[in-house]
């Protein structure tokens, strides 16, 4: 049980509920809410684009998976910023 709360208390110091005395992360100067909403807006911005990128799909039955592979790539990193 005692595990269970210290495992609690590090997962909220990890989501932000915490306050710690310095903060350490990337933009230490975003609130909880911004973080949240740019999380949102890279997620749905990559996969936007790797639904798009479906639409080159053909190009790869007659041997030019370039357009394709390039978009379904970039979908794939953008979605990782978030």
């Amino acid at each position: 049980m005692i595990l269970l709360y210290k495992l609690q208390l590090s997962m909220k110091e990890f989501l932000g509920f915490e306050n710690k005395d310095e903060n350490d992360s990337c933009f230490p100067s975003l609130s909880y809410k911004e973080r949240i909403i740019g999380f949102g807006i890279c997620f749905g911005l990559g996969t936007l684009i790797q639904v798009l990128s479906f639409g080159s799909f053909a190009g790869v039955f007659i041997g030019r998976p370039d357009k394709f592979a390039m978009l379904y790539t970039f979908g794939n990193i953008v979605s990782l910023f978030g």
